[in-house]
């Protein structure tokens, strides 16, 4: 499964990725990798972000307590990339 977190937050003037906005102490991303982590169909995860992002992008992979493979890989400069 791929998982795109790479955005800005530019449409909703956030000032941080909408995906680590947090929503009862937890991070929105988290919450879908938990998600993910639950479904039988999928075996492993790729996660896409932010270059500077990726420090963050590990924390909520501990955050979400994975058991499946994930791979966090660099997105692109824009939507299209």
């Amino acid at each position: 499964m791929i998982v795109l977190a790479g955005g800005s937050g530019s449409r909703m003037n956030a000032t941080l990725n909408k995906v680590y906005l947090t929503i009862s102490g937890r991070s929105t991303l988290a919450f879908s990798l938990d998600t993910l982590e639950r479904a039988p169909m999928v075996e492993r995860i790729v996660l896409v972000t932010r270059p500077d992002e990726r420090a963050r992008a590990a924390s909520a992979l501990t955050e979400a307590r994975l058991t499946k493979p994930c791979l966090i890989v660099d997105g692109g400069a824009t939507r299209q990339e």
